[in-house]
């Protein structure tokens, strides 16, 4: 008996690798060192990669690691609700802003730009079924976010009047024009 069974059973202590988890953060790694050392030569506009940068993604990959891949995850799911909301905010507040911020801009642009129209990425859609799928999974969950505030699905939810409502899509078809320009800016920066 040990002294955590002493002191009332705690299982939540016991670590449990969850594979999915790591390779989720293995993945975004190499992808991303992958993009820093291997594409960057190979793109004519791109610039330097700070440390700065590198240390930030790497943050918020154990960001996610640490709320996702350590006891933390068996205690909010099986435990404490309020464990599980800190896990929800460790995942959407500060993981995602390191993640970006880690991203240089010019990687920005060769994802973002023209990702889902190369040629190449268009191809392999159009040969492998899966990987169309997932194109189209990733369009669908895009739109489906983007209109949310829009329609609504929630009856009683709260959702943008109707002045917002033409606002926001007003915004949203000037989005793809503003994206290029404030990318052109961001490289004055790196």
């Amino acid at each position: 008996m040990t002294l955590f069974e002493d002191i009332g059973g705690v299982e939540w202590l016991d670590w449990h690798l969850h594979p999915d988890v790591v390779l989720l953060c293995v993945t975004l790694l190499g992808a991303y060192f992958y993009a820093i050392n291997v594409l960057r030569p190979r793109l004519s506009d791109a610039g330097r990669v700070k440390h700065s940068q590198v240390a930030l993604y790497l943050c918020g990959v154990l960001a996610i690691f640490i709320t996702t891949g350590t006891p933390i995850h068996d205690l909010s799911e099986q435990y404490l609700l309020s464990v599980h909301m800190v896990q929800h905010l460790l995942l959407t507040l500060v993981a995602p802003p390191l993640l970006i911020a880690g991203v240089p801009s010019w990687l920005w642009r060769a994802m973002l730009g023209v990702v889902t129209h190369l040629p190449f990425v268009v191809d392999y859609a159009l040969r492998e079924h899966w990987f169309h799928f997932v194109v189209h999974a990733a369009l669908v969950a895009a739109a489906l976010m983007m209109w949310w505030p829009v329609v609504g699905g929630i009856e009683g939810a709260a959702r943008l009047t109707y002045p917002y409502q033409m606002a926001y899509l007003f915004v949203q078809s000037l989005l793809p024009a503003v994206i290029p320009g404030a990318a052109d800016l961001g490289d004055q920066r790196c």
